[in-house]
């Protein structure tokens, strides 16, 4: 089997669809994926899903059964290969005294896709599935409604109770955001070779936006007369980006960083017809240079910063970085939840609620350490 990225030939849009061992498209298996994209479904959530339903028929045939066939004591086995098998893309490396081979969110994230490809089923009234009832029925009840939920647009929690009837697996790993020194985050600019990656570093430092957000950047996003830059929901762009965010919002940047930008406008970009603010800089093609950026490029630079720095730095580390600085600083959850772009402050609370116990910590130590009262106790004894 084989997963085949598709990209709108006008819109840009990429999705990606299921093919067998012949050749063939997998009629009902790529009709799900076709529902996931009409349901507004990112590209790499799509990607991701059909990764995994193509692990889950491989496993199937390994048995050997027919997705129709499966039961539930088939998905639970799944888990089971899940956890201990070799992953695809190595299939040389063997886990290691017993560790999992993939991350209990990876397993769940599985789960949640065969669980609801199961519940598109059973709603297209295929329901000649002889064990369908078994994904359906869970404690919580007949979760038919759940996938009416999940239709209408509650996705993450949709597919959390896609999953139910065949359980969790228990995150134990440490999901804290990681945050980049200070000392790491100027040796990251000073390896930059250009003046494009430049601006691009300095642009996530300082603002914390998302990468998707900052390759979708146009020339008619930025506000320069007013130090700002406006954050639209775009669907999908030509590079394969999208917004996270439906909302659209505005963030500000410095006058130093818009002073950079016209730098690179005017010694980079001079001639060069693009919408777009990252553009490539080489390329043997007439309009090479007015294509815009793309994520495995920045994937790329990344790889080769990390190297220089000695350290794996990502985007999105700079967004934490970014939040973190600006909490630590005495700046409120709603003004930063604003900032990074969250609809509800809760999602704020929840990524970065381990900070104050981290602060706390830290001043609770330093008081100890420089309370000379509390020294004199220990002394003499």
């Amino acid at each position: 089997m084989k997963v085949i990225r598709i990209t709108h030939p006008t819109t840009f849009v990429e999705t990606y669809r299921l093919y067998g061992d012949d050749g063939l498209p997998l009629g009902d298996l790529n009709k799900y994926l076709v529902f996931l994209a009409n349901r507004g479904f990112s590209p790499n959530t799509i990607r991701a899903y059909a990764y995994d339903l193509k692990e889950y028929l491989g496993y199937l045939q390994s048995i050997p059964k027919r997705f129709l066939e499966a039961d539930l004591e088939d998905v639970v086995n799944f888990i089971q290969h899940l956890k201990y098998s070799t992953k695809p893309d190595k299939p040389d490396v063997l886990p290691v005294n017993g560790a999992q081979a993939r991350a209990p969110a990876s397993i769940n994230r599985a789960l949640a896709a065969v669980n609801s490809f199961y519940k598109y089923q059973y709603a297209q009234e295929n329901r000649s599935l002889p064990n369908i009832e078994e994904f359906l029925v869970s404690p919580y009840g007949h979760s038919e409604n759940a996938f009416l939920s999940f239709a209408r647009g509650a996705r993450p929690r949709a597919m959390r109770r896609a999953s139910r009837p065949i359980g969790h697996q228990r995150v134990t790993q440490n999901t804290r955001p990681k945050d980049i020194t200070v000392e790491t985050q100027k040796a990251a600019l000073s390896a930059c070779g250009n003046r494009r990656d430049r601006l691009l570093l300095l642009l996530l430092i300082e603002t914390g936006l998302r990468i998707g957000q900052a390759l979708s950047l146009r020339h008619e996003d930025i506000e320069s007369w007013n130090t700002r830059l406006l954050i639209k929901y775009r669907p999908i762009s030509e590079n394969g980006m999208y917004s996270k965010s439906r909302d659209e919002y505005y963030v500000s940047v410095s006058s130093d960083w818009l002073d950079y930008m016209t730098d690179f406008l005017v010694l980079d970009l001079d001639g060069i017809d693009s919408d777009y603010l990252f553009t490539t800089l080489y390329g043997s093609e007439p309009n090479a240079k007015a294509t815009p950026l793309r994520y495995s490029a920045v994937k790329s630079l990344f790889a080769r910063l990390s190297k220089k720095v000695g350290t794996q730095i990502t985007p999105h580390m700079f967004r934490h970085t970014h939040a973190t600085e600006l909490l630590r600083a005495g700046m409120s959850l709603d003004m930063v939840a604003k900032r990074l772009g969250h609809r509800s402050v809760e999602t704020t609370k929840k990524i970065y609620e381990h900070l104050n116990a981290e602060d706390m910590r830290r001043e609770l130590k330093s008081h100890t350490e420089n309370n000379t009262f509390l020294k004199s106790l220990y002394q003499g004894l």
